[in-house]
């Protein structure tokens, strides 16, 4: 039986170098007043207030990034809990979790 991967899996949920998210996360933060540096609207949307509206999209992606492999492993976790308690044998288990996680490529 094969590791039960999901795009979001493989891209997303892998631990990473702390280093790496967190420049990820500062780039993501950066490049929308840059764009609006180069546009020649930042002191507008400075004085504006509007900066909020800005920083919402890459604010949700950098959290996406940081809970995301938190988030694999306590599912890892609750799966082991779970075999404990389920009343089937171990390949059976794995059968069923594997089915039930299992995402075809064209499906995400």
């Amino acid at each position: 039986m094969g590791e039960r991967t999901s795009m979001f899996e493989q891209l997303v949920a892998r631990p990473r170098l702390p280093r790496l998210t967190f420049g990820i996360g500062l780039l993501l933060l950066v490049a929308p007043f840059a764009a609006a540096f180069v546009d020649g609207s930042l002191p507008e949307i400075l004085e504006s207030g509007n900066w909020r509206a800005l920083i919402v999209p890459p604010v949700v992606i950098l959290y996406i990034l940081l809970v995301a492999p938190r988030m694999k492993q306590m599912d890892d976790r609750v799966l082991q809990t779970l075999r404990t308690v389920a009343m089937v044998d171990d390949a059976t288990f794995d059968q069923t979790v594997f089915e039930a996680s299992s995402i075809g490529r064209n499906a995400e």
